[in-house]
């Protein structure tokens, strides 16, 4: 939308972070970074945040669809558990898709504007979002292999795609991301040796290291702004 530095996107980066904490699913996010830009600007930077955004989940998804198959070749009892809450979400997600005519005009118009970028954009933009689950799903098992050093690396990734996998399709507020995400962790991590206690501490760790720590940053920033503002 407009050239703009890597200080000055940071800035706007963790101020929106704040912004979303208290909002499902951080769509908070969407209208705290086109509130940076002129007015007539806003709907193009919330399309372009919104294609980042779907990037991003586009590429958990496609992870936890690997983890979900490697687990169903090892585990074919935790498989058979939770099947029923995979039918189900698709169910609803489907209908939501087919039988709501607001959202599927509402997609045209935005497939129509996105079609405007060029392939090495959304090439960009996908290689981006793939190399940022790379580092925050390593992260986690970095921080478990720590607690627990006899993880396994095929198997706990695995576990940790899927627990990112089911905790994406789970509206909910990014304040309690650390209960709900947590809540999940333990659930598909208890069919590994790792103890509950861990998990719960590693999700609560990611939680501040990419959630707390970065929102009191950027809380700082708009107080500054809001100082320079009165």
């Amino acid at each position: 939308v407009h050239k703009i530095s890597f200080k000055e996107a940071t800035k706007q980066s963790l101020s929106s972070l704040s912004f979303s904490l208290l909002t499902p699913n951080r769509i908070g996010e969407y209208g705290a970074k086109a509130y940076f830009f002129a007015k007539s600007d806003w709907k193009k930077v919330m399309i372009v945040n919104g294609l980042g955004n779907g990037y991003q989940l586009l590429t958990t998804l496609l992870f936890g669809i690997v983890g979900f198959i490697f687990f169903q070749s090892e585990l074919e009892q935790f498989i058979s558990n939770i099947n029923y809450v995979f039918i189900f979400l698709f169910i609803i997600v489907l209908g939501i898709i087919l039988f709501i005519p607001w959202i599927q005009k509402q997609f045209k118009k935005t497939k129509t504007y996105i079609s405007y970028f060029s392939v090495y954009f959304h090439l960009k933009i996908s290689t981006l979002s793939i190399i940022r689950y790379f580092i925050f799903s390593h992260q986690f098992y970095f921080i478990l292999s720590l607690l627990a050093p006899e993880t396994q690396y095929i198997e706990t990734i695995s576990a940790i795609t899927l627990v990112y996998f089911i905790s994406s399709l789970i509206p909910m507020l990014s304040l309690f991301d650390v209960a709900v995400k947590g809540s999940v962790a333990i659930f598909v991590l208890s069919w590994l040796p790792i103890e509950s206690s861990i998990v719960v501490t590693s999700v609560l760790a990611m939680w501040i290291l990419n959630f707390a720590f970065p929102s009191f940053l950027g809380s700082m920033h708009i107080l500054r702004l809001q100082t320079k503002w009165n």
